[in-house]
């Protein structure tokens, strides 16, 4: 390893170890002030009891702020660089950006490395631990017989909204159902009842109100519908599809959770790649206080981009695997994008 690649590091770590720690004590804080209430009423605030939880939570706490300080340390030690024209030094002597990257994406790589085998070891054991306490909870409260905020679209389109499903009586409560016409997104008919029960492929419902529309849109004044104590209606959806519909929602989330602790590590070395040309573009326009407010906007651009993405894939909307990794490709993209624009 060369000299130049020795000193990028260093001055790079230097700011990275500072972030680490000061974002861990931050998280510390106020995850204590949040749950301050909780350790009272339970009688567990001892300082000892405190301290063991909190060190059972520091690999977790590790890998969610390790991006964000990976991302401010960078463009510290950058600006720092540029301040004193380093930068413009190492340039004007031959060195290209892609060779003052270097450094960088090997320090990052590290850092996700590391990060990856820590969530993988603690995300294993916290998943154990999860469904060992969900079980014991089941088998006191019996509450694994019941199935909440259910929602289904059977193969004509109609969609199923129901709030609870008692598997065994299968009784339902707070029901609504949409009917929609075949050659059209347009609503036909909406049938809400406060309670019912599933007998093979009929529904009885109880105490609700059915609602027709014309192809238009509007209320059918001529059969608007109204107000029914017992009603039983034919449909091809039964307790089974039901079920079915929910153990798909599981999977589609447990899979996607599963892709997104793979992932999550590598947001560090995505940062990295990402905020090295950009600050060397946007260098001199405001100083540390702009390189600051740049870091944190990036980086809570990337969080939405990634939550929401999260959340498209346990929704189903797209792949699992594609939703982890997706926020990554793009600010890759945007990353390969300026660096390629800067000189």
């Amino acid at each position: 390893m060369k000299i130049i690649d020795k000193y990028l590091i260093r001055n790079f770590l230097v700011p990275f170890t500072y972030c680490m720690l000061t974002f861990i004590l931050l998280y510390i804080i106020r995850d204590l002030i949040v749950n301050l209430e909780e350790f009272i009423q339970s009688g567990t605030l001892s300082f000892t009891k405190i301290i063991y939880s909190y060190l059972l939570m520091l690999p977790l706490i590790i890998v969610r702020v390790s991006p964000i300080a990976s991302l401010l340390a960078v463009i510290y030690s950058m600006g720092n660089l540029s301040k004193h024209n380093e930068i413009s030094a190492m340039r004007t002597s031959g060195i290209s950006i892609y060779r003052i990257l270097v450094p960088y994406i090997l320090v990052g790589s590290f850092i996700t490395f590391f990060t990856f085998l820590i969530n993988e070891q603690f995300a294993s054991g916290a998943n154990l631990l999860a469904m060992q306490e969900f079980n014991k909870k089941s088998e006191t409260s019996g509450q694994d017989n019941i199935l909440k905020d259910l929602i289904l679209m059977d193969k004509e389109k109609n969609l199923y909204n129901i709030k609870t499903f008692e598997i065994n009586s299968s009784k339902i409560e707070q029901v609504e159902i949409k009917y929609y016409y075949p050659d059209k997104k347009i609503l036909k008919k909406r049938i809400y009842a406060k309670k019912g029960i599933i007998e093979g492929n009929k529904w009885i419902l109880y105490d609700g109100k059915t609602e027709n529309f014309t192809r238009e849109g509007n209320l059918n004044r001529e059969d608007p519908g109204g107000k029914f104590s017992k009603q039983i209606f034919s449909t091809a959806t039964t307790k089974e599809d039901l079920i079915k519909s929910k153990l798909s929602n599981v999977f589609l989330s447990f899979n996607t959770d599963k892709h997104q602790r793979t992932s999550l590590p590598f947001i560090n070395i995505v940062v990295i790649f990402l905020a090295v040309p950009f600050t060397l573009k946007i260098t001199g326009r405001g100083g540390a206080i702009f390189g600051v407010a740049l870091s944190i906007g990036i980086f809570f651009l990337y969080y939405i981009i990634y939550s929401a993405s999260i959340a498209a894939g346990k929704e189903g909307f797209i792949n699992p695997a594609l939703s982890a990794w997706l926020p990554h490709i793009i600010f890759t993209v945007l990353g390969i994008g300026i660096l390629s624009k800067t000189r």
